[in-house]
């Protein structure tokens, strides 16, 4: 992908929602979900457990089949067939955003302390809410201009992501988690700003 003059990477944007509920219905649902609902707790050594907010109507595993990369898949999936909210998640604020924002992959993600994600690029921008994070935790964009780096805090707002650049993300400090998702209608409010990563 070209880097554009007009490439926009990181914004907060004005939705917000109350981050007391999120973070209420966050325990409520840890405490709901199993070890064997998070993709990658079955490796001792991946520190980057995910779980799915929405499936697919192809999924088998409801809350693992949207997690890692689709296209290494038996079933060739797009992003935006992850629609459907599961149970888990069903009455929870998780279910209001997606329903709001016409979200797509909504996926819970924890990264554990002292971990990073390999540099990559993903399909299409990210939407970011944190829900438990620390100062040392950090997206970091290698090939922009001043290896840019961006902290997301704890205040309920959206942060649009471009995450079509190459991208890591470093958690210095204790565990995280955010609420990720992708949302063409919020894209559309960037564009000309990136470019989506075509699906092989």
């Amino acid at each position: 992908m070209e880097k554009g003059n007009n490439t926009k990477i990181f914004e907060r944007l004005d939705l917000k929602y109350d981050i007391d509920e999120l973070v209420k219905d966050w325990k409520k649902v840890s405490v709901d979900l199993r070890e064997h609902n998070w993709f990658g707790h079955d490796d001792p050594g991946n520190r980057t457990h995910q779980t799915c907010v929405q499936r697919s109507e192809l999924c088998e595993d409801f809350y693992k089949d949207g997690c890692g990369k689709l296209g290494k898949k038996d079933k060739k999936q797009k992003e935006r067939e992850f629609t459907i909210v599961n149970p888990t998640f069903q009455g929870t604020i998780f279910e209001k955003i997606c329903f709001d924002l016409k979200a797509h992959r909504g996926r819970l993600m924890k990264l554990m302390s002292k971990t990073a994600y390999s540099i990559h690029r993903d399909r299409a921008p990210r939407i970011h809410i944190a829900i438990d994070t620390n100062p040392d935790s950090m997206f970091l964009f290698p090939d922009q201009e001043n290896k840019q780096i961006y902290h997301i805090p704890v205040d309920g707002h959206l942060y649009w992501v471009n995450t079509c650049v190459r991208h890591t993300f470093i958690n210095g400090g204790p565990s995280r988690v955010h609420f990720v998702f992708a949302s063409d209608e919020i894209n559309q409010q960037f564009d000309g700003c990136w470019e989506r990563v075509r699906e092989k």
